[in-house]
């Protein structure tokens, strides 16, 4: 106890200090003054317009972590928090750990690994990938993904981030598996089954998510920001511990992957189901639950909006709708997430089976004597809402992303849909319904498998293509000194895409190619790249692809 004390003691005279710095860190004449200072010390002017930003929040994140040590270590109410959120991780960790268990999360691990082995095999330098291997640059922080950039260091042992694939992915594959055995451990009241375990699978092997998993850089970090979203479930059973965890998780989420935002919204919507359902909680009390995340929910998007988020409007936008078009502009993302997830899971055998996953989550209204028709309707409703508010944070953007990998809180709905159908008490629907999940997940593994060996055909295709677009220009441009290239499209895909995408269409947009190069200005025509060959025009006067003084150079 003595001990306790005096490092209290030292904790605070050291921490108010910083505090106080921290607090005069918020203002711009004090940001200005250390860019000045850092400049001088360099001896180079220092971009004010990125630092600036970048100190405010280095500021709010000191301030952030000092009061929240002053809130679980020297404040009553935050010392019991802090006991029970100890308490629940000590009895899953056990129940991990226990002989009966551990079997299972090996199992769902396994899986995991199993659906990227050919990813990892592939060694796709997917996007960002290939310019922060040779560069070694972080940039996490660009889209205020401070936790991620932090974390990065670590993984990677120095700031200069090094290709140490397939360990970051193995890390995502890890994560991914605690994160799905902390969600059947909360559904099961911590009795597992294979066929709760099976049900969890989606989470990570989501035709979305593969994106994700893609990415040798980023893939544990947006893995991460999915299990910040489940571990709040873990004390749904103390109202004021799951506020509490709930603001911090989705605070994680959002300095980890924004994306996966909409995986609280998800499992508070199917855990205030299930309960009705299972008739632990009267309609009052799931209310009162939605009124509870709610709050933490929005709470924790305003702290990082305010104090953390840095404004980026390149690909995608921060930007959000005003008060008037809130409403409006929500349903018009909400119609065109629905009407990407019909385009890219539709017409296949995965949707066949989705629907009969459907199909048996609604059978277990049979099971009840009273309330059919109101449980019907509600767990319709729920079901809906579940799949149209899975986007998240991002329905309320003007120019969200719509990358696939944006999708990140489908895999918790699919995984949800599934534990809704195998956890009946009638043995025969269970059994039944067990056998069409088992099948939803292994196509889902199928199609990972498939993935992977698809973009190491793309891989290879790109490479093709690419050494013959250089051959040519080699010949056609030998007698230059300079030549200037703009290409406004990406690598045609490669022939294995179309039959993947006959398993599922998603499979065309998760397959691009990787080649970005810069927009042609104004007065620059830029060479196309087709399935064949290339075109173009070759400017003689500026010696650059342009528009005067033109040859045309016809495809193959």
């Amino acid at each position: 106890m003595k001990n306790n004390f005096v490092l209290k003691r030292m904790f605070m005279f050291l921490a108010i200090p910083i505090l106080l710095l921290s607090i005069i860190g918020l203002f711009p004449f004090f940001q200005s003054f250390i860019i000045n200072l850092g400049s001088s010390y360099l001896g180079r002017q220092l971009d004010s317009t990125w630092w600036m930003p970048r100190l405010r929040i280095f500021s709010s994140m000191i301030i952030f972590l000092i009061l929240t040590v002053i809130f679980f270590v020297y404040t009553n109410f935050g010392l019991i928090i802090f006991k029970d959120i100890k308490n629940q991780f000590t009895d899953v960790f056990k129940c991990i750990g226990a002989k009966g268990n551990r079997r299972f999360f090996i199992f769902i691990f396994a899986i995991f690994v199993i659906g990227i082995f050919t990813i990892i095999r592939a060694n796709y330098s997917y996007i960002d990938d290939m310019g922060r291997a040779a560069q070694g640059y972080n940039h996490l922080d660009n889209w205020s993904r401070f936790l991620s950039g932090a974390l990065a260091v670590f993984v990677h042992a120095s700031p200069t981030l090094m290709d140490i694939s397939p360990l970051p992915q193995f890390f995502a594959c890890l994560i991914l598996a605690f994160g799905a055995f902390i969600f059947a451990y909360t559904v099961t009241k911590g009795k597992l089954t294979w066929l709760s375990c099976i049900a969890t699978l989606p989470i990570g092997l989501s035709p979305y998510f593969l994106e994700n998993l893609t990415f040798k850089f980023d893939a544990p970090y947006m893995a991460l920001a999915v299990v910040f979203g489940i571990i709040p479930f873990l004390f749904i059973s103390n109202r004021k511990v799951f506020a509490v965890v709930s603001f911090f998780g989705t605070l994680g989420t959002c300095l980890t992957y924004q994306s996966a935002s909409g995986v609280y919204i998800v499992l508070t919507i199917f855990f205030a189901f299930l309960f009705y359902f299972e008739k632990k909680w009267e309609l009052k009390k799931v209310f009162s639950f939605f009124a509870t995340s709610a709050i933490s929910y929005i709470l924790a998007l305003m702290v990082f909006r305010i104090f953390f988020m840095v404004n980026d409007n390149s690909y995608a936008s921060t930007g959000m709708f005003g008060a008037s078009e809130i409403v409006l502009g929500c349903l018009s993302n909400v119609k065109k997430y629905l009407s990407y997830l019909y385009i890219d899971l539709g017409q296949s055998v995965f949707f066949v089976f989705f629907i009969l996953t459907i199909v048996f989550c609604l059978l277990r209204i049979l099971e009840l004597k009273e309330k059919r028709i109101f449980l019907f309707v509600f767990m319709i409703v729920s079901l809906g809402l579940m799949m149209s508010l899975s986007f998240g944070a991002y329905l309320a953007l003007k120019t969200p992303l719509w990358n696939p990998r944006a999708f990140a809180g489908v895999g918790v709905v699919l995984a949800a849909f599934c534990m809704l159908a195998v956890c009946g008490e009638n043995k025969i629907l269970r059994r039944y319904s067990g056998i069409v999940i088992t099948i939803f997940c292994y196509i889902m593994l199928v199609f990972a498998v498939c993935y992977g060996n698809t973009i190491a055909q793309q891989k290879e295709y790109n490479f093709l293509r690419t050494n013959l677009l250089i051959t040519d220009l080699a010949d056609i441009c030998s007698d230059m000194n300079e030549v200037k290239l703009h290409i406004n499209n990406n690598f045609e895909t490669a022939p294995t895409v179309s039959t993947a995408a006959k398993i599922l269409p998603i499979a065309k947009r998760l397959c691009n190619g990787i080649l970005f190069c810069a927009p042609a200005s104004e007065n620059e025509t830029p060479c196309r790249l087709t399935a064949k060959g290339y075109c173009g025009k070759l400017c003689s006067n500026s010696r650059s692809w342009g528009v005067s003084s033109c040859s045309y150079l016809p495809a193959d």
